[in-house]
């Protein structure tokens, strides 16, 4: 029999209403759940905010390592892009020919791969800084 200060919940389900137990509570028993799940929320809300700060960061320091890598590396392949080219210019046999020529073509795809990558990073971070 249902009293003033309570208030029934129906539930649908006999396993969820075993597992939740009395289907009416008081209002005082209804106020503890409410507080106990705004509690719950709560920290979700702080636990899920710390996580974003995270990635958020570990983000970054991806960005830094990719720019960083990057340049780090567009150099020295520069200098032996810069000397195939040179070598291509002298006498060379077919065979040394086309081994200047995958050099050549293997560091410019490499080249283009690691300008791709830095052009990447360089747009996340203006993206992250808006």
């Amino acid at each position: 029999m249902e009293t003033e200060n309570q208030f029934p919940i129906t539930c649908n389900s006999q396993f969820l209403e075993k597992e939740i137990g009395p289907t009416t509570y008081t209002t005082d028993e209804l106020k503890t759940i409410l507080a106990d799940m705004n509690k719950l929320a709560n920290e979700n809300a702080q636990v899920l905010q710390q996580a974003m700060e995270d990635t958020q960061k570990a983000s970054r320091a991806i960005n830094e390592l990719l720019v960083t890598i990057s340049d780090e590396i567009d150099s020295p392949l520069s200098s032996i892009l810069d000397m195939a080219r040179e070598m291509s210019k002298g006498n060379l046999d077919a065979t040394q020919r086309k081994y200047i020529e995958t050099l050549m073509q293997s560091g410019r795809a490499l080249m283009e791969a690691i300008q791709d990558a830095h052009n990447i990073a360089k747009v996340e971070a203006i993206d992250e800084a808006v």
